[in-house]
């Protein structure tokens, strides 16, 4: 039987009701809501309600978690610079490109390191996260820094950047890490970019 377009369910409930429509407003737990359909999306979610995004031949596309804002996949994704595992005085540039149909929500850039001495401000190695346009002119989303940090501890360091990139809007070439060290420190470890992807709502004519 096709999935209706859309349905809800409570989240107690193994399967869904074979009925033609639900109200989605009497069906809740713990005040949530769970849709269960195609597009278009559901169009006045709650925040922290769950859409199960179906095709029309009922294959599952992707589970999407409402924000107050976006749909965001639940699951989350990475893109990160090679893993040193010996110290290295290299600096390095990691290039992501961006899906142009997908919008993102990047979420963190992270810094997972080691270094050999104790870092200042003099000291230190910066990684820095950056968004390319059409032109290749980049943006700074964020940006890490070693220094303070105490030497031969692994240390993980997270700079939110909670920024929803709407590729309709916005044309994005892609998005960068890349290394700079002031200083002589030698350091091990990666960075990485941790975002989602997104979706907003469209409301019809």
């Amino acid at each position: 039987m096709p999935i209706k377009n859309p349905l809800v369910r409570n989240d107690r409930l193994e399967q869904l009701q074979s009925a033609d429509s639900i109200d989605i407003s009497s069906i809740s737990y713990s005040g949530k809501r769970h849709y269960v359909g195609l597009s278009p999306y559901p169009f006045t979610p709650v925040k922290g309600d769950k859409w199960s995004e179906f095709d029309s031949f009922n294959n599952f596309i992707e589970e999407w978690i409402w924000n107050g804002n976006y749909w965001l996949t639940k699951q989350i994704f990475y893109h990160s610079l090679t893993t040193l595992s010996a110290f290295s005085a290299t600096a390095s540039i990691a290039d992501f490109p961006v899906d142009p149909i997908t919008n993102i929500f990047v979420t963190n850039l992270i810094a997972n390191f080691q270094i050999n001495s104790n870092s200042t401000s003099t000291n230190a190695w910066t990684w820095t996260l950056s968004r390319n346009n059409a032109t290749n002119t980049p943006t700074t989303l964020g940006s890490i820094t070693t220094a303070g940090v105490a030497a031969n501890t692994w240390t993980v360091v997270k700079a939110a950047i909670n920024l929803h990139i709407n590729v309709a809007a916005t044309v994005t070439r892609g998005m960068r890490i890349a290394e700079s060290r002031v200083g002589n420190l030698t350091k091990m470890g990666t960075a990485m970019v941790e975002y989602k992807k997104a979706k907003i709502i469209i409301i019809p004519p």
